[in-house]
């Protein structure tokens, strides 16, 4: 890729030499970038797919189908990365949830 870093999500590249290793060793691929290859691999295999007859809608079905799916798969990822996200800064603004006891069961 170019010098301007990931741009799905706007963080620079790591540099392979920074951390030691000899750049020899395989980037580990995180489960965020399998499932957006996936997705695109899925829309591919959708365009792919030529002229609108029938014949060819019930062919492009099973990867609409799938392609729908991994894309849920990829949102629900999203949203719970963010909640996690959102949850951490919770707890640092207003303390641990229910850390003390309530003024019921005491």
């Amino acid at each position: 890729m170019s010098d301007d870093g990931d741009l799905r999500t706007g963080t620079p590249e790591p540099d392979p030499s920074a951390c030691g290793g000899d750049g020899d060793e395989k980037e580990e691929r995180t489960d965020e970038d399998r499932m957006l290859d996936g997705i695109a691999e899925q829309r591919g295999l959708i365009e792919a797919l030529p002229g609108n007859t029938s014949e060819v809608a019930l062919r492009r079905a099973p990867h609409e189908k799938k392609l729908g799916q991994l894309e849920f798969k990829y949102q629900l990822l999203v949203e719970e990365k963010r909640l996690a996200r959102v949850l951490l800064k919770f707890q640092e603004l207003y303390g641990e949830l229910y850390s003390e006891m309530c003024l019921i069961c005491l």
